[in-house]
């Protein structure tokens, strides 16, 4: 697509009060394996501040947010049950200042019949991130938050924050834990 299409049919974030609230808290996809993917143009890929591309929390024990850290990385943050899994890319992906093309991020988080949840991170259709963290799949399976879920910020207890400033398009979740095949074919 042109740089006019992908203007015209994208979503922009200004940073300071723009967010899609989903209308939805997404709690049975959540507490499960699922995969989220987004496309994303950060006006600035190293903002001085964590800029989050989703989120939602209930209080400080069912937490989902995906956000972009001051240093380029992205991570995947999700607890049930005040268990904690951090799921952060290897390297940076984004570089300081305004980015000039469009980054596909994909995140695919496995919760198993038993032991912790693991994730992979895949960025353009590629693996940059593999991680088992310390999210039992027992608490995995109790995210439940009664907090929409929102895009472009996140939904800190019914208050919206940590707005995100940039482009972003085919915001899109699944019920499943998609392969590197998929990942590979949703980029392309």
């Amino acid at each position: 697509a042109t740089q006019a299409v992908e203007s015209k049919y994208s979503a922009s974030f200004d940073g300071t009060d723009d967010y899609i609230d989903t209308g939805q808290n997404f709690s049975s996809v959540f507490n499960d394996s699922f995969s989220i993917s987004l496309w994303v143009k950060p006006d600035d890929g190293q903002p001085a501040s964590t800029q989050y591309f989703f989120g939602e929390n209930d209080g400080n024990d069912d937490i989902l947010r995906g956000h972009l850290e001051t240093d380029g990385d992205f991570t995947l943050l999700l607890e049930g049950n005040t268990d904690t899994g951090s799921f952060r890319t290897n390297s940076p992906v984004f570089s300081d200042g305004a980015a000039t093309s469009w980054t596909h991020i994909l995140v695919s988080v496995t919760k198993p019949g038993s032991g912790n949840s693991s994730a992979v991170i895949y960025i353009n259709g590629s693996s940059v991130a593999s991680t088992t963290s310390v999210i039992s799949h027992s608490n995995h399976a109790l995210v439940s938050s009664a907090k929409n879920l929102v895009i472009g910020a996140r939904n800190n207890n019914g208050t919206v924050a940590n707005f995100y400033s940039g482009g972003m398009d085919e915001w899109a979740l699944w019920n499943v834990a998609l392969d590197a095949d998929a990942a590979s074919a949703i980029y392309n």
